[in-house]
């Protein structure tokens, strides 16, 4: 219960407005620390320093969530991305980057990334344990700033949200009345129900990650959309998810959950808007981005995240819209990948 009251959480700005390269995805520096109660970073910017990435300190997945905004403000448009590479179970992951941000306007564009990442090594910063990179790109052509300002600043969040393994199914603990004799004793099966699968439950409580979509996303008129169809689930420890293009996650007990959906279509020459939703048991959507775009070479999307309090049964799917006027592929590289998370919070 102790590590539960105080599980693994990191969050870092980037406080220096440092000029960025145009056309790679490169390692970025968290210079402040806000919150490391694990001491899994180091600040200190430079060569080996290790401010880019943060290290395994209790072995589990992470819940990883990044925000960057750039000084750009021409009217050309161009790609900006976050992303997160590094080291899971020993073994490196490159770069996945969240929705492809597409920005040309009198407004900074702000890439984001969200992902739900496993690690099971842990040690000191710089050592040889799982780690989390967060990197950043952009495709101006040339080197532009990132933003510094008291309102925008670049910034990571990390925090544990559940063991690797666990004991699962089990009901959200329901904090009873403790037995008072000599109407009612403590026994084992309270204990049971009330200390050990409380604990097991919270150590190991509903996540899902999905990804990986194929085919294309059809033209539509806005509030319209249509599910985006996933193939992939590397974690879904109560099988909420169904795959597919009816596909969604169904609420395998009640509580509040967060729940993330990013997509990235091919390059189009159409002028349109992308726009990432949520729809809980089929009702209206809840938008998240709606970004509008012109012809692009690069490939654009969008995302959407939000704090959903939903019953046991419920089913939130994952909705996209475009309204080019034909349909647009998914964007096929890994790079850019399409995603669904949920986790659960709380009850």
């Amino acid at each position: 219960m102790i590590f539960l009251s105080n599980r693994p959480l990191f969050y870092g700005q980037n406080s220096t407005g440092q000029n960025w390269n145009s056309g790679t995805d490169l390692g970025l520096a968290m210079t402040a620390d806000l919150v490391d109660n694990w001491s899994g970073h180091n600040t200190v910017n430079g060569a080996g320093a290790y401010s880019s990435q943060y290290f395994c300190q209790a072995p589990g997945w992470y819940l990883a969530r990044s925000s960057i905004p750039f000084t750009y403000t021409g009217s050309t448009q161009y790609v900006f991305a976050g992303g997160f590479s590094g080291q899971t179970a020993g073994a490196a992951f490159t770069t996945v980057r969240g929705a492809l941000t597409l920005g040309g306007s009198t407004h900074d564009p702000l890439a984001q990334c969200c992902d739900l990442i496993r690690m099971t090594e842990s040690g000191p910063t710089g050592g040889g344990g799982d780690f989390i990179n967060f990197t950043a790109f952009q495709n101006t052509g040339s080197s532009i700033t990132l933003a510094n300002t008291a309102t925008e600043l670049p910034y990571v969040v990390i925090r544990w949200v559940a063991a690797t393994s666990g004991t699962t199914p089990l009901i959200v603990p329901a904090n009873a009345s403790w037995p008072i004799p000599p109407a009612a004793y403590i026994t084992s099966a309270f204990l049971n129900t009330s200390i050990r699968d409380t604990i097991r439950f919270l150590t190991y409580p509903p996540i899902c990650k999905a990804y990986g979509a194929s085919g294309s996303l059809p033209s539509q008129s806005f509030p319209s959309g249509s599910v985006v169809p996933l193939a992939n689930t590397p974690v879904d420890n109560y099988s909420g998810f169904t795959t597919g293009a009816g596909g969604g996650y169904t609420a395998p007990v009640a509580g509040v959950y967060f729940v993330y959906g990013q997509f990235s279509l091919a390059s189009s020459t159409g002028s349109t808007a992308y726009c990432a939703g949520l729809s809980v048991n089929g009702g209206s959507t809840q938008w998240g981005d709606s970004v509008n775009k012109i012809s692009d070479t690069t490939g654009g999307g969008a995302q959407v995240g939000k704090h959903l309090r939903l019953n046991a049964g419920d089913t939130v799917q994952f909705i996209a819209c475009q309204g080019s006027g034909s349909s647009i592929a998914w964007n096929g590289a890994g790079i850019n990948q399409t995603r669904f998370i949920a986790v659960w919070e709380s009850s």
